[in-house]
């Protein structure tokens, strides 16, 4: 699930991941661009979740 901002909508909107155009690498983890509901096309970084294996799985998390 992912809660970007929409400005057409004038407010955060909640988006599942079939509304997902695209997901891009950056140095810190992902951009996110998705349609919202009203066919705005938003974009919102979103950050690792955790360590990736060699696989490209997120490993365990470990707590603070």
């Amino acid at each position: 699930m992912f809660d970007p901002w929409c400005p057409t909508c004038s407010a955060r909107v909640l988006l599942t991941a079939r509304r997902l155009l695209s997901l891009d690498p950056t140095p810190t983890g992902h951009r996110a661009r998705l349609r919202c509901w009203c066919g705005t096309t938003v974009a919102m970084d979103v950050d690792r979740l955790g360590p990736v294996d060699a696989e490209g799985a997120v490993s365990s998390l470990t707590a603070a």
